[in-house]
């Protein structure tokens, strides 16, 4: 059971920008990932790989976000359906997760349409957007910074472990900064 005095994070990976991307356009998510610190400060996280469908992956449009992601065509097309993960999250938080518990995204206008819409449809209960603060505590007048940058900046560089761009590594990433900016 995830302490309900906790804060969870959540990041997603998906076949492109989505709803942001110019023009906008409907992409899906092949990666979700939470963090948390259990009772004894230790880090959890739990993350899902998911086929999005063949819709969303025809025409290698998703090419470029595997590319940064480091995440493979082939592993993705092997993985459960999106609408099957879905469900398994779902139970994941039920199960595990008081209804007291805060979410943060590091960047949240991105991640919270994707885990919103279907087959998601996750009502999570949404606190800080850890990038909007991350850009704010360290005087950026843009609410913008890469995960990356704040990272660098906030000296946490050495203790991010795990590849950039993948939602498990992004959630702790996200959860480290934001306990640097909330000491």
């Amino acid at each position: 059971m995830v302490d309900a005095a906790l804060h969870m994070f959540v990041d997603t990976e998906t076949t492109g920008l989505g709803h942001i991307g110019k023009p906008p356009r409907t992409d899906g998510i092949v990666q979700i990932a939470f963090a948390w610190r259990d009772s004894g400060r230790k880090v959890k996280k739990q993350s899902w790989l998911c086929n999005p469908g063949k819709i969303m992956l025809a025409d290698n449009r998703a090419l470029e976000a595997f590319s940064k992601s480091n995440l493979k065509m082939k592993d993705i097309q092997s993985a459960p359906a999106a609408r099957e993960v879905a469900a398994e999250v779902r139970h994941f938080l039920k199960e595990n997760v008081d209804s007291r518990v805060v979410f943060h995204a590091y960047n949240q206008a991105f991640d919270q349409p994707f885990l919103e819409a279907s087959p998601w449809r996750l009502k999570l209960n949404w606190g800080d957007d850890v990038m909007i603060t991350a850009s704010r505590y360290l005087g950026y007048t843009y609410d913008c910074l890469a995960l990356e940058k704040a990272i660098t900046r906030l000296g946490l560089d050495r203790r991010v472990n795990g590849p950039r761009h993948r939602a498990d590594s992004d959630a702790y990433a996200a959860l480290l900064v934001w306990e640097e900016i909330n000491k």
